[in-house]
């Protein structure tokens, strides 16, 4: 399609309005939840951004697991408020299990 005509931005908008809600509500959720925290301004950006890349997918990652992906925002909206300490921390631990390495060791440092 040629970028020049009207209807490309118009379908262009329609087919990532909703990945890009989606990763509007991450940011949002997570950036609300790191000030509520007292993180400073720069983490809560990084956190909330990488939540937002992640809410981007939402839909993607809901159908991957077998879910319905209707319900991508509720499911950015959790995103965001669980944060990305959560899902690092869940890596870090299916890593750990399948590599026999524990966690342990980084929480006594």
């Amino acid at each position: 399609m040629n970028p020049n005509q009207s209807d490309f931005w118009l379908e262009l908008f329609n087919q990532y309005s909703q990945q890009g809600i989606a990763a509007a509500l991450a940011f949002v959720m997570a950036w609300l939840r790191s000030r509520y925290n007292g993180n400073r301004f720069y983490r809560t950006l990084v956190d909330s951004a990488m939540c937002a890349l992640l809410g981007w997918f939402a839909r993607d990652l809901l159908s991957l697991i077998g879910a319905d992906p209707k319900y991508a925002y509720l499911g950015s909206v959790a995103i965001g408020y669980l944060g990305t300490e959560y899902f690092g921390g869940l890596l870090k631990n299916i890593v750990g299990s399948k590599t026999g390495v524990s966690n342990e060791n980084e929480s006594s440092r």
